[in-house]
């Protein structure tokens, strides 16, 4: 037999019970509460199968007087909630969900934990002010791709206050919007906020913080900018995994730092290593990544984040430790012939305790550099500085130039490599070919500054990958992330103003 309940007028009921299950939905129960209307329920829902909520109003949960208790238990197969409306937890005791309840909008608003059952699915946001929401084992799963999905309550400046004890799945969209990932530990809120370049080929991401560091450091092995690393702050770490596979764009990532110590400006910095890993040996500088300015946001302690742009994949994230400010922050290197000289340009904006650039060529297929001459450099700098070199001992044949970047200590750091020919036109080479890691480099001497566009396209001329870089007048040097692409025969294209210019073949190995 069917029970219909429907409210149609703009009150506020509230049920008073001694006991847990204050409204007990029997099977066959159909509760309907319409657009406008507010249902207080002191003591929490409990839903047999077969029962149904249809609730475009607002549910909410608050404890009863005498057990304060206020849990939501759904015993149905498939989930007792539809509709567009608002469930809103509040309560200072610990509340409970259970059962497969697909939430529209979920509001947490209490003193104590939420604690989630193994997989808590919301359908369009989820609105934190006050509390945790302890997951058990699993995760919260938001499927609407808008950004703004998860919203700070009042009183809950930058998550600090309410949060996610676990992992957080969320749907992402082709954007450049910022999707804030308020994860932590039961001690401290460890944000994350991934800020999508226009990703694509990913359908959702998944993040969480665990309070400590696996394993050591112990044999640690990297370094930026000239500048060795000595650990991975032991404090935490971050896991991040897609869903899908990337075709194209990127991210910039902010790691937030509640309960990181020995911290300095300018020493610290985003590294990371396979998601299984416990090994220090396996900690790396992001390929093609970078970071922000000396000073700036990202970089301090007291911006209370660490900051890297232009992430490509997905991993375990540290927080490495330099015992020295990264020395130098190479913003540009380029090139290009004129009068049968080849003129070389670069650009700093950041310089601590550098010495010289060593110049060094390589001339023909061979990569065989040897110096051929050496730029004093600024020493100590804040401001851009930039820095020329004639070559004016061209000779016939394809030129590669590298910088040796140097400090007063002996330290050192190379550069990207760009190309110049002996015969000015406008051309393009990918090494290695056949590409035989997760990378290769595309030398473009372009005729004018602007954005270009690179098709790779697979051997039944199916477009696979499609990114547009913006390249500087000369020789450039771009790098193409190619690891998702299986082994086979590929096709390069790069289109000017929507016109092909060049096409390269080349083998994935």
């Amino acid at each position: 037999m069917r029970h219909l309940i429907s409210i149609f007028t703009l009150i506020t009921l509230c049920f008073f019970c001694s006991a847990q299950e204050i409204l007990f939905l029997r099977n066959g129960t159909e509760l309907t509460i319409q657009s406008g209307l507010t249902i207080t329920l002191q003591g929490g829902l409990n839903g047999t199968a077969g029962s149904s909520i249809n609730n475009n109003g607002t549910i909410v949960i608050r404890n009863n007087t005498v057990a304060n208790e206020s849990n939501w238990t759904d015993a149905s197969l498939s989930g007792i909630l539809s509709g567009t409306g608002t469930v809103l937890f509040q309560s200072p005791f610990v509340q409970t969900i259970t059962g497969p309840t697909q939430f529209y909008r979920l509001e947490v608003d209490n003193g104590g934990v939420l604690l989630g059952s193994s997989f808590l699915s919301i359908n369009n946001s989820l609105v934190l002010a006050q509390g945790k929401i302890g997951v058990n084992g699993d995760l919260v799963s938001i499927t609407n791709a808008a950004p703004n999905a998860i919203e700070a309550g009042s009183g809950n400046s930058n998550f600090q206050q309410s949060y996610i004890v676990g992992s957080l799945q969320r749907a992402i969209g082709a954007n450049t919007g910022t999707y804030i990932f308020p994860v932590g530990s039961a001690a401290n809120s460890n944000s994350l906020h991934f800020v999508n370049n226009n990703l694509t080929g990913i359908t959702s991401i998944r993040g969480n913080f665990v309070p400590f560091r696996p394993g050591t450091n112990a044999g640690i092995n990297v370094s930026e900018g000239g500048t060795s690393y000595t650990g991975v702050s032991d404090a935490g770490v971050w896991y991040i995994s897609e869903t899908g596979t990337r075709t194209g764009g990127s991210y910039d990532l902010l790691l937030y730092l509640n309960g990181f110590t020995g911290l300095s400006d300018n020493r610290f910095a985003i590294l990371r290593r396979p998601d299984a890993s416990s090994n220090a040996a396996e900690w790396q500088v992001p390929t093609a990544s970078s970071l922000p300015a000396t000073g700036a946001p990202g970089r301090t302690v007291a911006s209370g984040f660490a900051r890297r742009n232009n992430l490509t994949t997905f991993s375990q994230y540290g927080i490495g430790i330099t015992s020295g400010p990264l020395p130098l922050n190479l913003v540009a290197f380029n090139g290009r012939r004129e009068n049968g000289w080849h003129h070389l340009y670069w650009k700093t904006d950041f310089e601590s305790n550098t010495e010289k650039f060593e110049v060094e060529r390589s001339v023909g297929s061979a990569q065989n550099f040897v110096a051929i001459g050496s730029v004093r450099a600024a020493g100590n700098a804040s401001q851009v500085r930039q820095y020329t070199f004639t070559d004016q001992n061209v000779v016939t044949g394809p030129h590669l130039y590298r910088l040796k970047m140097i400090d007063i200590g002996g330290g050192f750091t190379y550069s990207g490599i760009i190309r110049l020919d002996s015969e000015w036109k406008r051309k393009a080479a990918l090494f290695p070919n056949p590409v035989v890691n997760s990378n290769a480099t595309l030398q473009y001497d372009a005729e004018v500054s602007g954005t270009i566009e690179i098709r790779i396209s697979d051997y039944s001329g199916r477009i696979v990958s499609v990114i547009k870089p913006l390249v500087q007048k000369g020789a450039n040097s771009i790098l193409i992330h190619l690891a998702q692409l299986p082994p086979g025969v590929y096709s390069l294209l790069i289109l000017t103003e929507h016109q092909a210019e060049s096409s390269i073949k080349f083998i994935k190995q």
